[in-house]
């Protein structure tokens, strides 16, 4: 779009409009109608007003919202189209003008602000830590506080390097900006940024708010305590220093939240009040519909999700951090059982679990622990909470939990749909892969037909030999006949022994280079349709033509 609004301007002749010295600074008047107008200019005003602001919208958001970057700004690519014809429409896009970064030179913040008229401000500014203390500076933070009112979205990031020197500095500064009461500001963005990503204190404190229509409110570094609005739906927090208890107060204070953030650098001890304190009835948390929490220990997640009831939360993350040894415990909150038992579909990736039912809900469960396999167990013990689960996903299977996999699956009742990705162990030097596999093939065929009775797709995919495409063997692989003939008997006696019980696997997928898709006629008698992966060296490569599409 923008090369169409370049376009368009450059056919105008330059000589068609001049600056008339008795009109405002800036101003720009036509002398008279260009002799050829492009198609775009025939529109309304109103319309085309209606399309720059479409253009422009993606520009106008704050840039740089990484957690570690701490620093917002407003792009002013908008402005390309300044020429002509198009200056004309743009002095009346009040919109645009109201978009404003104070670390601009003066003469452009004050042209912003003459041009946006009545419209509510948007403002950022990142000023330095060395500014605050520079009395030549210009008071831009007086300014802010004086105008407020005015203000419908404020993003502020504070630069600095060393945050216990300048603590009390950035909450001055907060509080100078934020000191007038304003029923415009819809939006508050706060980023305190110091070189020092691993401290433990706060660099800055968020005054009392006066703001009774706030709606987004994003923190990073800075203090909350007592935040109570009844507007705010959406609230992202990126501080260095909190526990359970602030977060649930934050949960508390403001029981509008549509959307919460919790991103913690260093967890704080629980008070010991707050761990003696009689468990009253969970707070119904009615509006929320997304939370993202963590990392957070499992003792501290339980003590959280024992004080809240998520009624519909329909997006859920929640990090872990957790030593198996000491907390092998953990199981899944209460307050998520009733999401849980309702999910149909789970996938298993390291130390990921996603659980969902389509169209309703998708929960992640990040698990953090000091060892691979540890995270692996801690995620079995959330799965008796899946009572109607109908497809599995288990990507990078650790062979090491075959037998506890066994158990799991031994449960899945409903289970229609399983796919499982083996691998070769490098740590442990555990054979992986379809060697892997035997075990499950075995119970499939051995417990029948009480285990996973309903099964109707089984997927099997050999990765660790995905990265040796073109090779016959693996460096890895040794004298693997024995193995051959015994993972083919047992796929044999598996798809036999199903279809003798009546609940053959209706479907059978294979990755290209296992052994078990060499002869696939061979289980096409007793499974409805066998599916063999393409092998990714032998697919035809994509034309330049190709890619563009």
């Amino acid at each position: 779009m923008a090369e169409y609004f370049a376009e368009s301007a450059s056919v105008i002749p330059d000589t068609e409009h001049q600056s008339d010295p008795k009109a405002p600074s800036g101003a720009v008047v036509p002398r008279r109608m260009p002799q050829q107008r492009p198609p775009i200019f025939r529109l309304p005003e109103e319309l085309l007003l209606r399309i720059i602001k479409e253009y422009a919208d993606q520009d106008l958001k704050p840039a740089g919202n990484h957690p570690v970057w701490y620093k917002s700004y407003y792009d002013r690519r908008w402005a390309i189209l300044r020429t002509v014809k198009w200056d004309i429409i743009l002095l009346n896009a009040t919109y645009l003008w109201s978009f404003i970064e104070l670390s601009w030179p003066k003469r452009m913040v004050d042209s912003h602000l003459s041009r946006r008229k009545s419209a509510l401000l948007h403002i950022s500014w990142n000023p330095r830590y060395d500014h605050l203390e520079d009395q030549s500076a210009p008071a831009w933070q007086n300014w802010i506080g004086e105008n407020l009112p005015m203000i419908e979205e404020l993003h502020l990031g504070i630069i600095g390097d060393k945050p216990s020197d300048h603590k009390q500095s950035s909450t001055n500064l907060l509080a100078a900006c934020l000191t007038s009461s304003s029923q415009s500001l819809k939006c508050l963005g706060i980023k305190i940024s110091t070189a020092d990503l691993f401290r433990k204190t706060l660099s800055g404190h968020l005054p009392t708010l006066l703001t009774p229509n706030l709606v987004r409110l994003e923190l990073s570094d800075c203090g909350c305590a007592n935040l109570s609005l009844a507007s705010l739906q959406s609230l992202d927090v990126v501080g260095s220093s909190a526990s359970a208890n602030e977060i649930f107060g934050l949960l508390s204070g403001n029981q509008a939240l549509r959307s919460c953030i919790f991103h913690i650098h260093h967890l704080k001890d629980l008070p010991n009040s707050s761990l003696t304190d009689p468990q009253s009835s969970p707070l119904p948390l009615v509006h929320l519909r997304h939370l993202d929490i963590g990392p957070l220990p499992p003792d501290q997640l339980t003590w959280l999700f024992q004080r809240i009831k998520p009624e519909a939360v329909s997006s859920c993350s929640i990090l872990l951090k957790m030593d198996i040894r000491t907390q092998s415990g953990f199981t899944l909150p209460s307050a998520l059982h009733s999401y849980a038992t309702r999910a149909t579909i789970v996938k298993v990736k390291d130390g990921d679990l996603i659980y969902s039912l389509p169209d309703q809900f998708e929960h992640l469960i990040s698990i953090r622990t000091y060892h691979s396999t540890d995270s692996g167990v801690a995620q079995l013990n959330l799965f008796p909470s899946f009572t109607s689960l109908t497809h599995l996903y288990i990507e990078r299977y650790d062979p090491a939990l075959g037998s506890r996999w066994l158990a799991a699956l031994r449960s899945c009742i409903h289970l229609e749909y399983l796919h499982i990705e083996g691998g070769f162990d490098i740590a442990s030097g555990t054979e992986g892969g379809q060697i892997s596999f035997i075990p499950l093939l075995r119970a499939l065929s051995e417990e029948a037909p009480s285990f996973c009775p309903k099964l109707l797709t089984l997927s099997l995919y050999d990765s660790h030999r995905r990265s040796w495409i073109g090779r016959q063997t693996s460096p890895w692989d040794k004298d693997d006949t024995n193995d051959k003939r015994m993972a083919l008997d047992m796929m044999e006696m598996m798809v036999k022994v199903r279809a003798g019980f009546g609940i053959s696997i209706r479907k059978l997928i294979l990755s290209f280079n296992t052994w078990w898709s060499e002869d696939v006629a061979k289980w096409e008698e007793y499974v409805g349709v066998v599916e063999v992966e393409t092998d990714p060296a032998e697919e035809p490569e994509e034309t330049e033509e190709q890619e563009q599409w």
